[in-house]
């Protein structure tokens, strides 16, 4: 793996926890639980059929 390509992912990486702030942490951890949530009902359901 290249420096440059993982330094371009670290700070890509750090741009996203630049844009998600502590006021909007619990939020967006509600947000993401939610959609785990329905994608792992929706893969279950889709597997009883």
């Amino acid at each position: 793996m290249r420096a440059d390509g993982r330094w371009q992912w670290g700070r890509r990486y750090h741009v996203w926890v630049c844009a998600l702030d502590n006021s909007h942490l619990i939020q967006w951890t509600l947000i993401i639980s939610l959609l785990l949530r329905v994608i792992g009902t929706l893969t279950w359901s889709s597997a009883e059929f």
